[in-house]
């Protein structure tokens, strides 16, 4: 398995990449692994770096230690001391309950009613900040959690939705409806958010741009959405001049490209055009 680091930015060679005062935090994927090295001071990236690679249908094809083994290798990063590791799962075997519904047994059910049996995977959950009364429950495969457990065994484990899920309920500041779409090579991540509450939040597959729009009609109809006058906050790995991007635009007149904060991204990061492609790797700290 080939593995390519699409992306990497580094700071100034005056602030040393040897601090132990800062924080690894990887989002990883079926097909990608983002690494982030943060100032736990001011919560800014002081490096980043993005791998990804060919891969099958289902993670369980992937050999983690392997992956890990070869970004490793090609990392300015990884091999660094931190102080802590932080790990984002992102996945779409999640499912977010009420916490007065939660139990482990119930949670296992759900996931297998909308995923399917578990297959060499391990039941995780965890409360979302600032909504304390919706838990996560989601599965992370069983050979990659032995990957992250004996390479970082210290390192604080979530799933990709709940900063996201944080996040939405943080940009809320009215009753208008929000649908945030975070892209990335072979999937996406819609969240729903309408009269201040979280509606839904979930992954979808695409090989094309008739599936990206397929799965955004079928959200319209199944939470009869008013396309015409939803705000719509895109980022992630989507051209604005793109095939996908001038349908969604047609689907949703309302699109705004979320550029990270200046101030918590290399000046690198910021000045492209395509800076909204590093906006969903921002996470808040635990």
């Amino acid at each position: 398995m080939a593995i390519q680091k699409s992306y990497s930015f580094y700071g100034e060679a005056s602030v040393p990449l040897t601090s132990t005062a800062e924080l690894l935090q990887f989002d990883i994927a079926n097909d990608h692994i983002a690494c982030s090295l943060i100032n736990m001071g001011n919560q800014a990236i002081q490096a980043f770096e993005f791998f990804e690679w060919e891969t099958g249908a289902s993670a369980l094809e992937n050999n983690w230690d392997a992956i890990f083994t070869e970004a490793t290798a090609a990392s300015s990063l990884l091999q660094k001391p931190v102080s802590a590791v932080q790990v984002f799962i992102n996945n779409s075997s999640s499912v977010i309950v009420p916490l007065e519904k939660f139990n482990t047994e119930a949670a296992t059910d759900y996931l297998q009613l909308l995923f399917g049996p578990a297959i060499e995977a391990t039941l995780k959950h965890e409360k979302i900040k600032n909504t304390p009364s919706l838990i996560n429950c989601y599965r992370i495969p069983t050979s990659l959690l032995d990957v992250l457990n004996s390479r970082y065994p210290l390192h604080q484990l979530a799933h990709a939705y709940t900063p996201n899920i944080t996040g939405l309920y943080a940009e809320a500041v009215s009753d208008k409806p929000m649908l945030k779409l975070q892209f990335y090579k072979n999937h996406f991540i819609a969240s729903l958010f309408v009269s201040s509450t979280l509606q839904f939040v979930q992954s979808f597959s695409f090989t094309s741009t008739e599936d990206i729009c397929y799965h955004l009609l079928h959200i319209n109809a199944a939470h009869q959405i008013d396309a015409s006058s939803i705000k719509v906050n895109m980022m992630g790995f989507i051209d604005a001049s793109s095939a996908a991007a001038v349908c969604i635009e047609q689907i949703y007149p309302m699109v705004e490209y979320k550029k990270p904060r200046q101030e918590k991204v290399l000046p690198a990061m910021f000045e492209a055009q395509t800076s909204h492609y590093f906006t969903a790797f921002l996470k808040p700290l635990a």
